[in-house]
């Protein structure tokens, strides 16, 4: 995907169309709104709501073993792509996360992170990281929650661990052909200042857009 020349979109005054001025010149401003346009239309690289209050995952520990103030995953994505962009760092990546504590009176922290298939666990424990984003819930009411920071990354060591080399043929028969492959997953951990408000997630979308 290609970002438009001018990096923003281009109004069209009156004025143009009635000026003088040369056609390439309007359709060079045109093509790049439309570039821009298919820069910023967000794509879906998860997208799961749970169907009802009474769905929810829970630490894979298992509810009746929960530590006070220790991190557990609770959920992990399929594997997706990103783009990268010239820089060498992915995409940005738009975060909204669902969740609510079982009962009692514990505040719960969720960790979101997006990294290479796997490795979440290597990240989670670090906010100032470009791909990791946080948020607290004391409520036992599922609901999208505030991340922060709500819009994230991949920088350029992070693509690095998440490319993989692939091969390919375009025919049957036909040459092989390789080529490099990112492939990441979105995981979602959480921690309790109660054992006994056990953290439960909802939901968890990941859009990827083109940052202007």
């Amino acid at each position: 995907m290609s970002s438009s020349e001018r990096k923003h979109y281009l109004r069209f005054a009156h004025a143009r169309f009635v000026g003088d001025e040369p056609f390439h010149a309007f359709a060079r401003d045109l093509v790049g709104n439309i570039d821009h346009l298919a820069d910023q239309f967000s794509q879906h690289r998860v997208r799961w709501v749970a169907r009802s209050a009474s769905h929810y995952f829970e630490p894979e520990i298992g509810a009746g073993s929960i530590v006070a103030d220790t991190f557990y995953r609770l959920w992990q994505s399929d594997a997706f792509d990103l783009h990268v962009r010239e820089t060498g760092e992915s995409y940005s990546l738009r975060l909204r996360l669902r969740a609510a504590r079982s009962a009692g009176s514990g505040t719960l922290t969720f960790r979101v992170v997006v990294a290479a298939q796997g490795i979440g666990r290597a990240y989670y424990a670090d906010v100032s990281q470009p791909n990791v984003a946080s948020a607290e819930c004391s409520s036992a009411t599922h609901a999208w929650l505030e991340l922060h920071p709500p819009i994230v990354h991949l920088d350029l060591a992070q693509v690095i661990q998440a490319t993989r080399a692939s091969q390919s043929t375009d025919e049957l028969g036909g040459e092989v052909i390789a080529g490099r492959w990112l492939r990441c997953t979105a995981e979602v951990w959480a921690s309790t200042t109660s054992a006994a408000s056990v953290p439960r997630l909802s939901g968890l979308q990941v859009s990827e857009y083109y940052p202007p």
